[in-house]
């Protein structure tokens, strides 16, 4: 499996080389590094020029790459009112597996930097026109579960669950039933869908944290409506139900 490499030397120097980025300071932080940015420049949306004016700090944790990196709205100075700011400040770029696994190849730094590049745009537009450029992925668990549900090409919660169980078993069956229920073996469905969803050690990880947040979810949605007023039984809820039906939890 081939693992992420990035550091805050090569996230400095992917600044250096970017012209819309400029480095204002970079210090130590329980021994992570802490690389305070000022992101200014026109970029095009569409037909619209959108003017950035901002500043950030890119975490590089000293647990890397099992933390993944962190972008921070240090100032404090990001409207909150964007759903893609999570409580501690930090911006949520894309799901944790969606991060990990665009951060594999020659240049993440390069990537992460035009993932930050491509947020703050979005952020522009929403603060500027109050309505998203381009309709983003759902925040926190529900984006989680809309993004393995998209990948997967199913949409039922139980049948993501069972995806990612399948995956964290190091012994599983590929001759039997694929979960998505088409009739066919694993091996003859989903393997290769799975194997492409897991490139790194660091990616099935997450994936495990992933599911054990899912099944939480799970077992809670049930507990809702097996104990709700309205005693309705339980029926299999798709993502979308989900997302529109029941409070979401908020991922740090």
């Amino acid at each position: 499996m081939e693992e992420t490499m990035i550091s805050s030397a090569t996230v400095r120097n992917a600044v250096s080389q970017n012209s819309f980025f400029e480095e204002l300071e970079c210090r130590g932080q329980n021994g992570s590094i802490v690389i305070k940015v000022h992101i200014k420049g026109i970029v095009n949306a569409g037909r619209i020029p959108l003017w950035l004016n901002y500043n950030i700090g890119i975490l590089i944790s000293k647990k890397f790459p099992k933390d993944l990196p962190l972008v921070i709205d240090y100032e404090k100075l990001l409207d909150v009112h964007f759903e893609h700011i999570n409580p501690d400040r930090t911006l949520c770029l894309a799901t944790p597996i969606e991060l990990r696994n665009k951060l594999v190849g020659l240049h993440p730094e390069k990537v992460l930097l035009e993932l930050i590049l491509g947020y703050m745009t979005q952020y522009a537009y929403w603060q500027q026109f109050s309505c998203y450029l381009i309709e983003p992925q759902q925040h926190g668990l529900a984006g989680i579960l809309a993004d393995y549900g998209n990948r997967l090409g199913v949409e039922k919660l139980a049948t993501i669950v069972d995806f990612l169980k399948c995956i964290q078993n190091p012994k599983v069956n590929a001759n039997k039933p694929c979960p998505c229920r088409s009739g066919r073996s694993l091996r003859a469905c989903h393997m290769r869908t799975l194997s492409s969803l897991c490139p790194t050690v660091d990616a099935w990880m997450q994936m495990k944290t992933d599911l054990e947040e899912l099944s939480s979810w799970q077992a809670t949605i049930r507990q809702k409506i097996q104990y709700g007023r309205d005693k309705t039984p339980m029926m299999p809820l798709s993502c979308r139900q989900l997302v529109d039906g029941f409070t979401i939890p908020q991922i740090g």
